[in-house]
C-alpha cells in the first residue's frame, strides 16, 4: 500500500497514474488494506508540496467514486483527521501561479470533508446513490420521512463544491484539471438530486404545515441562488471541455421565478383554511379515482368543482441550462389559467445568459394579488384533468457524459 500511495502522489505535476489508482481502488474491498492506504495518504497530506497534497486528496476522491464507497466513507467518518490540511502551506514556490494552490487545496479538502459529513448525517452519498429505477431518492422521499432536512443537507454539500473556484485562468496543469473534472462530475449528479428534491418539495408545498412551508420557501430561495452558480460553474467546464477531456450535457432545472408566489401563499391569513380545503379536495379526487369504473353521472361531473394541484406539471416547466430560453407554453389543448398555478403574478422567463430577461404580464385584475385565490375558490377541472395528470417529464440527466481521447485515468 505504501508504494502505491507514494507512486500515485509523486511531486511531479501530473495526474495520478491509473495503474496505481487501480491498486488503491482494489484495496477498498478489504478493511485492513483500506485502513493502511488511508494511513499512508494521511502521511502524504502532511507534506508541504502542493502537488503531493493535492494528488493525495484526488486519490481519496477517486476512492469515494470508484472504490467500495460505503467502506471508504465509514473509515473517514471514524477518523476525519485523515483529511486535515489546516496546517498546509505551499513551500514549493513563493511566486507565480503555484501560490494559489494553498487556497485551492483548502477548499477542495473542505468539499471532501463535507461529503463525509453528509454521509455521517444521512448514511447516503448522493453521488453514488440511485434507486433501481434511476431516480434520486429525493424525488420519492416523503416530507414526513425527512425530505426537507435531506435537501438542506444536500444544498450544504453543493455549496462546499461551488466554493472550489480554482477553475480560473491559472488552471493549466494536470493536477488541478483532474480535481476540477472530478468536481464537475460530482456536481452533475448532485444538481440532478437537488433538482428532483426541489420538485418534490414544490409538489407537496400546499399540503405542508406553515412551519414546513416556510422551511421549503428558504430551500427554494437557496435553490434559485445555487442554480445560478451551477450554471456559471458548468459554463466554465463547457468552455474547458477539451482540456478536461469531457463534455457537459445540456441539463434542465426547475423554474426559478416562483419565490413571490410561494411567499404570497405561506403568508396568506387564510393559510390554514386553504390548506384544509386543498387536502379535502385531494381526498375527494382519490376517491373518484378508485370509483372510476362505476357509471359516471355527467350532470354531477360537469357541476363538480375541484382544487388544482398547483405543482402537478412542475416537471414540465423546467429550463434548459445551456439551451434557448423556455417559454413554458402549455399544449394547445390545455387552458393556461388552469394548468399554470402561477398565472396570478408577473411571470419572469429566466434566461441565465440574458442581461434583459423577458417579463410577461399575466392577464389578472390589479386587486387579485394571491395567485392561489382562484384555485381555493375552485375551478372545473373535469375536461383537463387527465391531460395534466398524464404529463410526464423525461429525466434530463440520462444523457451520458462523453469523453474524448484525452488520456484520463478515470
Amino acid at each position: 500500500m505504501e508504494k502505491a500511495v507514494r507512486k500515485a502522489t509523486k511531486p511531479k505535476c501530473a495526474a495520478p497514474k491509473a495503474k496505481y489508482l487501480k491498486v488503491l481502488i482494489e484495496a477498498t474491498s478489504d478493511e485492513i488494506a483500506l485502513t493502511s492506504a488511508l494511513r499512508y495518504l494521511n502521511h502524504r497530506i502532511k507534506e508541504h508540496s502542493w502537488t503531493v497534497v493535492f494528488k493525495s486528496l484526488i486519490v481519496v476522491h477517486v476512492l469515494m467514486r470508484k472504490g467500495a464507497n460505503t467502506r471508504v466513507l465509514n473509515c473517514l467518518v471514524r477518523d476525519p483527521t485523515i483529511l486535515n490540511v489546516s496546517s498546509f502551506r505551499d513551500k514549493s514556490g513563493t511566486q507565480g501561479r503555484y501560490t494559489l494552490q494553498t487556497k485551492n487545496i483548502h477548499t477542495y479538502a473542505a468539499y471532501i470533508e463535507e461529503k463525509v459529513a453528509v454521509y455521517r448525517d444521512l448514511k447516503v452519498d448522493f453521488v453514488r446513490e440511485k434507486l433501481d429505477n434511476g431516480e434520486s431518492r429525493l424525488r420519492q422521499l416523503p416530507v414526513e420521512k425527512g425530505l426537507l432536512r435531506e435537501v438542506e443537507i444536500l444544498q450544504r454539500q453543493i455549496a462546499a463544491l461551488l466554493n472550489c473556484k480554482f477553475f480560473i485562468d491559472e488552471v493549466d496543469n494536470e493536477v488541478t484539471l483532474t480535481a476540477f473534472r472530478l468536481l464537475v462530475e460530482d456536481l452533475l449528479t448532485l444538481f440532478q438530486a437537488t433538482n428532483e428534491g426541489v420538485i418534490n418539495v414544490l409538489e407537496h408545498y400546499i399540503e405542508m404545515s406553515r412551519v414546513d412551508a416556510k422551511t421549503s420557501l428558504q430551500i427554494y430561495k437557496k435553490y434559485v441562488q445555487q442554480t445560478e452558480k451551477v450554471v456559471d460553474y458548468l459554463s466554465i467546464a463547457k468552455r474547458m471541455r477539451a482540456a478536461l477531456g469531457m463534455s457537459v450535457p445540456n441539463l434542465k432545472h426547475a423554474p426559478t421565478s416562483l419565490t413571490a408566489t410561494l411567499e404570497d401563499y405561506v403568508n396568506d391569513p387564510d393559510f390554514e383554511e386553504n390548506r384544509r380545503k386543498f387536502k379535502l379536495s385531494k381526498e375527494d379526487k382519490n376517491k373518484d379515482l378508485k370509483q372510476d369504473k362505476q357509471p359516471v353521472d355527467s350532470k354531477n361531473l360537469s357541476n363538480k368543482k375541484e382544487f388544482i394541484d398547483f405543482f402537478s406539471s412542475i416537471e414540465q416547466e423546467q429550463t434548459l441550462i445551456f439551451g434557448p430560453t423556455q417559454t413554458y407554453s402549455p399544449t394547445s389543448s390545455l387552458n393556461r389559467s388552469v394548468t399554470n398555478p402561477f398565472i396570478g403574478i408577473q411571470h419572469q422567463r429566466i434566461n441565465e445568459f440574458s442581461s434583459q430577461p423577458q417579463i410577461i404580464q399575466s392577464p389578472v385584475t390589479p386587486h387579485d394579488t394571491n395567485p392561489f385565490r382562484s384555485t381555493i375558490l375552485g375551478q372545473d377541472m373535469s375536461s383537463n384533468r387527465s391531460s395534466i395528470l398524464s404529463s410526464v417529464q423525461q429525466n434530463p440527466f440520462q444523457s451520458p457524459i462523453s469523453t474524448s481521447s484525452y488520456s484520463n485515468p478515470f
